[in-house]
């Protein structure tokens, strides 16, 4: 019988390297249906308690129907198996088919204390035991499509654990252009956009360290260029040529689970 015993073993590299993503870089622009992300609310929650997704997603067709189909698997080995659940008895369907959805891990829900206990001992690379104090890793599926589109796979990972505190998401303050009161740029112009996060809610990681946020930027018209390197909170953008409103999106991770989603609508006027 397949037991969680495998979990961490097979999981666990690939949790640790899974990333949450002109002349412009197509992958910054959004065109059609777009999933940026999926927000987990808590990131980290207890075995008894619930939590809610909801995606980060954008249309450039906005009258388009959106479809949406959740699943969460207890065991799964992320990228590295297709994240392919590896026990039916462990993959379960969300009662959702809108953009959000909620997972409850308590006794009325997906009863997790119960299934660690049944298919347990979980067992790290090391050999020894997990509890359910160490906290794991699960993967929440969802298939989601707008119409006339095809259809878009995104797998999140949620962390449990029995812990007094737990991992929070990010809090942002929002996002502006560097040096400017108002949004407001010229046709082709280029100018610099700062995401500006609330340092005193930044969380401490398993080691003591604060955590290091990550940035995912995209626009719908404009181009976003963040130079060498992985994209920082501050990165330059150039405006389309034409007049009229953009968009700007700004995912923040804090490579915990944690992450939250920014918009900015910038007016480029002459």
């Amino acid at each position: 019988m397949l037991t969680l015993r495998c979990l961490f073993c097979v999981c666990l590299p690939a949790l640790l390297t899974l990333a949450c993503g002109p002349d412009f870089d197509d992958e910054k622009r959004i065109e059609g249906y777009r999933v940026l992300g999926i927000q987990a609310d808590p990131p980290e929650v207890s075995p008894d308690g619930q939590m809610t997704l909801t995606v980060f997603e954008h249309d450039t067709e906005p009258d388009r129907t959106r479809t949406y189909a959740w699943d969460v698997c207890l065991l799964n080995p992320g990228d590295i198996g297709g994240f392919e659940c590896l026990d039916e008895r462990l993959e379960f369907p969300l009662d959702s088919t809108g953009p959000t959805a909620t997972v409850d891990f308590g006794p009325d829900g997906l009863n997790v204390r119960a299934l660690f206990e049944t298919f347990g001992p979980v067992r790290g690379i090391d050999g020894r035991e997990i509890t359910l104090e160490d906290g794991f890793e699960v993967y929440a599926h969802l298939v989601s499509s707008a119409e006339g589109g095809r259809e878009v796979s995104t797998y999140k990972r949620l962390r449990i654990r029995d812990a007094e505190s737990l991992n929070r998401n990010p809090t942002v303050v929002g996002v502006e252009v560097t040096g400017q009161t108002e949004p407001t740029v010229k046709p082709g112009q280029t100018v610099e956009l700062t995401m500006v996060v609330d340092e005193t809610t930044r969380d401490v990681r398993p080691d003591g360290n604060p955590e290091v946020y990550t940035y995912s930027w995209f626009a719908v018209e404009g181009g976003i260029e963040d130079g060498f390197g992985p994209p920082t909170a501050i990165i330059d953008y150039t405006a389309p040529k034409e007049v009229g409103e953009d968009l700007v999106f700004v995912v923040v991770r804090d490579g915990q689970g944690g992450s939250v989603l920014e918009t900015l609508t910038i007016t480029v006027a002459e």
